[in-house]
């Protein structure tokens, strides 16, 4: 199925297509591009609409302004005028529901340009915004655009399976996860740690799936999880104990049982070997999965079987499928 309306991408190779496939939090257009304001920007994120720019793509710096651009491709068969509007997240949750970030609206635009286009069929247009972020170095954050929709028709809480199924189903909504400024590189010996918070969407107790899988990373990193104050003080009593595996493995996984509408915080660390150089593009990619009882009745479409999600025997043994509800990054640029 295809949408007949906008379309704020979801992965490079999304048409518009329902639900969207992929990791559904590096949206392409939803493109955080600095503090330098690119001269030519509305020309030039149009040009670049079908290629891959990672460069395009950086760090929140706090202390400054820093420009953000949407871009939205009108797939109807009508021209279109509408809004563009741009949500920030101001703590990082791997269950973005909506009553965390719809209050937050972004409401600086880069001048002269506004965030109401007007699209002809097929064509594409691009808001520019910008924002002072935090001085919160070493987390992540969630960036995420709306197109032709208010903030008042946004849902604010969400159950886990209508959560997925409206992020996926909604080709006129964008999420694209961001850092605040972290060194650009680090020596062996060093530890670099990030606090992301965890949520429960049910009004029942739930199983879940934390998972690390690690890019590029030299032998002898240890990768850890582990529930943590929201300052990322650990926490022995928390939903997920220390959880440690060391390089090379092919995915960390914490699986935990959280009790109805939980939300807590967890702690996640790389501990690189003395002597080591870290490759520049080091990444360990975290993703957070929702573990449905065998009886639940799963959406197909949605759906995620348990070997293609490389979880371990004991996750099989609970669940049949999972569904992936978010994710985020950590790396050193």
């Amino acid at each position: 199925m295809v949408s007949e309306n906008l379309l704020i991408r979801d992965t490079m190779s999304d048409t518009g297509q329902i639900p969207a496939e992929g990791d559904i939090w590096e949206s392409p257009d939803i493109i955080p591009n600095g503090t330098s304001l690119h001269p030519d920007w509305s020309q030039y994120f149009k040009n670049t609409y079908n290629q891959e720019t990672p460069g395009d793509y950086k760090p929140m710096e706090p202390g400054h302004f820093n420009y953000i651009f949407v871009r939205v491709k009108n797939i109807s068969a009508v021209t279109q005028t509408f809004h563009v509007r741009l949500y920030y997240s101001s703590f990082m949750s791997l269950l973005m529901m909506p009553d965390t970030w719809k209050s937050n609206e972004i409401t600086k635009l880069v001048a002269p340009k506004s965030n109401t286009l007007t699209l002809n069929p097929g064509e594409i247009g691009v808001s520019g915004f910008k924002m002072l972020p935090p001085n919160q170095p070493n987390q992540h954050h969630g960036l995420i655009a709306t197109a032709n929709i208010i903030s008042s028709d946004l849902p604010n809480k969400l159950c886990n399976i209508d959560l997925d199924s409206w992020t996926r189903n909604s080709t006129e909504i964008g999420w694209r996860n961001v850092q605040i400024l972290e060194p650009a590189s680090v020596t062996g010996g060093e530890v670099i740690g990030n606090v992301i918070e965890i949520m429960n969407g049910n009004d029942t107790e739930e199983l879940y799936a934390l998972t690390a899988e690690l890019q590029d990373a030299p032998n002898g990193t240890i990768a850890s999880f582990e529930s943590c104050a929201i300052n990322g003080t650990p926490l022995s009593d928390g939903a997920i104990p220390l959880t440690t595996q060391t390089a090379p493995f092919r995915k960390l996984v914490a699986l935990a049982t959280l009790s109805a509408n939980y939300k807590g915080y967890v702690l996640v660390k790389m501990t690189f070997p003395e002597p080591a150089n870290i490759a520049p593009d080091f990444k360990a990619i975290i993703k957070y999965y929702w573990l449905p009882s065998l009886s639940f009745k799963m959406n197909g479409a949605l759906a995620i079987p348990i070997e293609e999600a490389f979880l371990p025997q004991e996750a099989s043994n609970k669940a049949a499928n999972v569904v992936l509800l978010g994710g985020t990054f950590v790396s050193l640029n």
